[in-house]
C-alpha cells in the first residue's frame, strides 16, 4: 500500500494546518510566548588576585590584579556567552622613574595604558611588572623605571613604558619615559624631559605628560622640577632664596577596574629645592609628589622615607632619595553571578578573597539577614566647597572601627553631599559639606566639612576639617576650626577616637596687602596649610588611607586655596581633593573633588575687581563602606 498524501480527504476528517499561528484564545499553546535567549555566561579565568563586584548600572565584574610578574599570568581556560563572553578591560602601568640627586628633580610616572572592550582567546597571557628606577648618583640622572608588559595576543601585547628619571647636579636634564623626569635647577635649569609614545604602537599611544622646568639659577635659588604623571604635567620649580619650591609631580589619573572605586595611579614625582625656603605644600622648598604614587621631594626637612614612588602605582620617585613605584597590571570581565553569598543585603556588594564589602555611594539600607555579623566599618562626611577666592574646602569627618557586632535587621544610611562651591562674580563662601550617617545600634554620624573662605568679611567655616581661612581683620585670618581629632598618624587603616579624624583650615595671609591668598581646607591627617605669601596660597591638608574595600585608597583631603591676582594655587590635599586656581585673567575655577571622597573642593582664583571672581569647587560627597568575613 502506498503512502498517502497528508493533503488527501477522507470520510469524516478535516485537515488542519498546525504550521500556522493558532488563533487568540486558542488552547493548543500554539500562540505562546517563545522562550527567553540563555542566560549570559562570563569567561573562566585564573591568575593575580581576584575580586568580584557590582558597579552602579548593576553589571556584575570580576578583576585580576598582577603585582608581580607572573608565567602563565592571566589564563582564560574558557570563554563565555552573549555579549560578555570574550571581552576584558586591561590596565597597564609601567615602573616609576628614580629621583636625581643633590637638590634634584622627580622622576617621571610609568606610561598607563587603558583598553576597554577588548576581544580575547582562551589560552596564557604573561605578565611582566616592570621595577621602579633607582635613585641617580651624581652626575648622572636617577634611573628609568622598567616596562610593564602584557602579552595579551593578538591585540597586543600592551606596554606602559618606564617613567624617565629626574634629573640631578649639576643641572642635568631629566630623562624621557612614559611620563618624563624633571629638570634639575641646582646649576641651572632648563625645560623638563618629554614623555613618549607607548611602543606598542596601539592607538592611542599617549601615555603620560612631561616633566616641570628647573630654576635657571644656583645656589640659594637653585630649584628642581617635578616628574610628569598621567594626568597633567609636573610643575614648573620656583626660585628662591626664601619663598622658593620644587616643582609638585604631576597628578596620575583615576582607574576603577580593581574593585569599582577610583584609585590614582602614575603621579609624578616632587622635585628638591635649596635649604632655607619656606614655601612649598611643605613648607621648607621640597616639592609634593603628584596623586598616584609619587614621592615628594627630601633634600631638606622631609623624611627619606616620604621620596619613594609607591610599590604597584608606577608612581616617581621624588628628588634626592627614593626609587620609582613599580608598575601593576589589573584585568577585568564581566560575569553573570556573584559566586560567593553575602550576610546582607544593600549598596554595592563585592568580594576580596576574604571579605564581603558593602559599599554605600548613595542614601540606602544595610540589612543583616544571617546575623550577627562582626563589621568594620568607614563612614565619612561630604567635604566642603572651596570659596570663591581663597579658601579651599575643609574633609568630611572620618571615622573608622573593626570588630563591631551587628544584628539582623536593617540599618540607615544617609549620605552627605558635597558642599557647593562659592559662587562666581563676587567674594562667596564655599558651603558646608553634608552629613553621614550610619544607624547601627550605636549610630555613626559623621558631619561635613568646612567650606572655605572667600575674601573680605568672610570667615572660615568649621566641620568635620575646618574649611581655609580668608583675609578677614583682624590679621591674621584663622582657619576653621576642626570637630575631629588631630594626629592621625598617615598610616592605613588607623581606627578613629570617638570625635573622628579631623583637623583645622590654614589661614589667610596675615597681614594686609595688595593680593590676598588664602588658605587650605583641613584634611584628615593634616592641617591645612596656611597662606604662605601674598601670592602663594595653602595646600590642602593631606587624607587618610584605608584598605577596607580590598584596594588602598586615600579619602577626605582638604581643598588648595588661591590667590587674588597670580601667583601659585595651593596643591590639593592626597584624597581627591581639588586644588586651587592661581591665575587672574580669565580667572579658573576651583578644581570639584571627587565624588564619595568626602575631600574638599578647591578656591576660585580673582582678579582685581568682584567681576573676575571664579567659582570655587564643589566639595567631595560622603561615603559609607561595610565589611565583614565571608
Amino acid at each position: 500500500m502506498g503512502i498517502k498524501g497528508f493533503n488527501q480527504s477522507a470520510t469524516g476528517f478535516t485537515f488542519r494546518n498546525k504550521f500556522r499561528r493558532a488563533p487568540s484564545g486558542d488552547s493548543s499553546g500554539l500562540d505562546a510566548t517563545p522562550p527567553p535567549p540563555p542566560p549570559e555566561i562570563g569567561m573562566s579565568a585564573s591568575g593575580g588576585t581576584t575580586i568580584e563586584y557590582q558597579t552602579t548600572p548593576g553589571d556584575i565584574y570580576k578583576s585580576h590584579t598582577f603585582t608581580a610578574s607572573s608565567t602563565p599570568g592571566f589564563t582564560i581556560s574558557s570563554l563565555g556567552s552573549g555579549n560578555i563572553g570574550d571581552k576584558v578591560d586591561v590596565m597597564v602601568v609601567g615602573g616609576g622613574g628614580g629621583g636625581g640627586e643633590n637638590i634634584a628633580a622627580g622622576g617621571g610616572a610609568g606610561g598607563m595604558r587603558v583598553f576597554t572592550d577588548v576581544t580575547v582567546a582562551t589560552g596564557p597571557y604573561a605578565v611582566t611588572i616592570g621595577a621602579g628606577g633607582a635613585t641617580g648618583s651624581s652626575p648622572t640622572p636617577g634611573d628609568s623605571g622598567n616596562p610593564t608588559t602584557f602579552a595579551l595576543t593578538p591585540f597586543g601585547p600592551i606596554i606602559g613604558s618606564g617613567g624617565g628619571g629626574g634629573g640631578g647636579y649639576p643641572a642635568l636634564a631629566g630623562v624621557t619615559g612614559g611620563s618624563g623626569g624633571g629638570r634639575c635647577g641646582h646649576g641651572g635649569g632648563g625645560a623638563g624631559a618629554s614623555a613618549i609614545v607607548s611602543p606598542d604602537g596601539i592607538s592611542p599611544t599617549t601615555q603620560g605628560n612631561s616633566g616641570g622646568n628647573g630654576t635657571p639659577s644656583g645656589g640659594p635659588d637653585a630649584f628642581s622640577g617635578g616628574g610628569g604623571g598621567a594626568g597633567g604635567a609636573g610643575q614648573n620649580a620656583s626660585p628662591g632664596p626664601t619663598n622658593g619650591f620644587g616643582g609638585a609631580g604631576g597628578v596620575g589619573l583615576q582607574n576603577a577596574f580593581r574593585n569599582g572605586s577610583n584609585v590614582f595611579y602614575a603621579g609624578g614625582g616632587g622635585g628638591s629645592g635649596h635649604p632655607g625656603n619656606n614655601a612649598g605644600a611643605f613648607g621648607n622648598g621640597q616639592g609634593k609628589g603628584g596623586e598616584g604614587g609619587g614621592g615628594s621631594g627630601t633634600f631638606t626637612g622631609n623624611p627619606s622615607a616620604l621620596g619613594a614612588g609607591t610599590a604597584n602605582t608606577g608612581g616617581g620617585a621624588g628628588g634626592d632619595n627614593g626609587s620609582g613605584g613599580s608598575g601593576i597590571v589589573v584585568v577585568r570581565y564581566k560575569i553573570s553571578t556573584l559566586t560567593s553569598a553575602a550576610k546582607a543585603t544593600g549598596g554595592l556588594i563585592s568580594f576580596t578573597p576574604s571579605k564581603t564589602v558593602h559599599t554605600f555611594l548613595s542614601p540606602g539600607t544595610f540589612t543583616v539577614t544571617n546575623g550577627p555579623v562582626d563589621c568594620d566599618y568607614l563612614v565619612i562626611g561630604g567635604g566642603g566647597g572651596g570659596g570663591s577666592c581663597a579658601g579651599g574646602g575643609g574633609a568630611g569627618l572620618v571615622k573608622y572601627a573593626t570588630g563591631t557586632t551587628v544584628a539582623n535587621g536593617p540599618y540607615g544610611v544617609t549620605i552627605g553631599d558635597g558642599g557647593a562651591g562659592g559662587a562666581a562674580g563676587a567674594d562667596n563662601s564655599g558651603a558646608d559639606g553634608g552629613t553621614t550617617t550610619l544607624s547601627l545600634p550605636s549610630s555613626v554620624t559623621c558631619g561635613g566639612g568646612g567650606g572655605g573662605a572667600a575674601l573680605g568679611g568672610s570667615n572660615p567655616r568649621p566641620g568635620g576639617s575646618g574649611g581655609g581661612g580668608g583675609d578677614k581683620s583682624p590679621y591674621p585670618a584663622p582657619g576653621g576650626s576642626g570637630s575631629g581629632d588631630s594626629g592621625h598618624p598617615g598610616a592605613a587603616d588607623q581606627a578613629s577616637p570617638s570625635n573622628g579624624w579631623g583637623n583645622d583650615g590654614g589661614g589667610g595671609y596675615p597681614s594686609s596687602t595688595s593680593n590676598y591668598s588664602g588658605g587650605g581646607g583641613g584634611g584628615a591627617v593634616q592641617l591645612g596649610q596656611g597662606a604662605i605669601t601674598p601670592s602663594h596660597a595653602g595646600a590642602g591638608g593631606d587624607g587618610a588611607p584605608y584598605t577596607i574595600s580590598g584596594v588602598d585608597i586615600t579619602y577626605a583631603g582638604g581643598g588648595g586655596g588661591s590667590t587674588l591676582d597670580g601667583g601659585a594655587f595651593g596643591l590639593a590635599g592626597l584624597g581627591g581633593a581639588g586644588r586651587g586656581g592661581n591665575t587672574p585673567h580669565p580667572a579658573p575655577a576651583g578644581q570639584s573633588a571627587q565624588a564619595n571622597t568626602g575631600s574638599g573642593g578647591g578656591a576660585g582664583s580673582g582678579g582685581t575687581g568682584s567681576p573676575e571672581r571664579s567659582g570655587g569647587g564643589v566639595g567631595g560627597s560622603g561615603i559609607v563602606i561595610i565589611a565583614y568575613d565571608t
